[in-house]
């Protein structure tokens, strides 16, 4: 599939041209509408997200995903190209997200798809109804409140307590309320 060289500034067109892990710029006409995907595109940052998440073993969620063998469909590793028009053959939108429809499975065709915001909240719960951050008792606020004097991070208490950070925050500036006695 033809593509504009991305190497110069002429707008030859290359044919037969070997992809690399991530051209940095690539035009792409499906039904007569042109996508330019560059650094900046979503689409773009999307496929770099989960490049990362499954083969980056320094990023964050690396063990959530490579670490329970999550992969990357070949073509899609090999071919930016071939990603890009799945996406834009298969719903993507600004503000869509790539969601796999059978969380075990890895990243390809078959098991992708895209969903609002919303709608890939409310999978989440379904998929796993258990919260899995337990509210904070009277104790665990004060215990909380002990470790942020103590100049201990709000990411490794957040961590600590299974919670998010925004309800340490919430904690340090005295808009929590626990359960149980106060």
């Amino acid at each position: 599939m033809p593509i504009h060289c991305h190497t110069c500034i002429c707008t030859k067109v290359e044919e037969n041209r070997q992809f690399g892990p991530d051209p940095k710029f690539i035009i792409i006409t499906i039904n007569r509408n042109k996508f330019e995907i560059g650094t900046k595109h979503p689409l773009y940052r999307l496929r770099h997200a989960i490049m990362s998440r499954c083969y980056n073993a320094k990023a964050s969620e690396y063990n959530s995903y490579q670490g329970k063998g999550i992969t990357v469909y070949k073509e899609w590793i090999e071919n930016p190209y071939v990603f890009y028009e799945w996406c834009l053959n298969n719903g993507w939108e600004k503000g869509l997200q790539l969601d796999r429809i059978d969380n075990n499975g890895n990243y390809e065709p078959g098991n992708c798809q895209f969903l609002t915001i919303s709608e890939n909240s409310r999978k989440a719960f379904i998929d796993n109804p258990i919260p899995r951050n337990l509210k904070l008792s009277h104790a665990d606020v004060l215990k909380i409140g002990d470790l942020l004097n103590n100049n201990i991070s709000i990411s490794t208490i957040a961590k600590d307590y299974n919670v998010c950070r925004t309800t340490i925050r919430n904690v340090k500036h005295g808009k929590y309320r626990p359960r149980g006695k106060v």
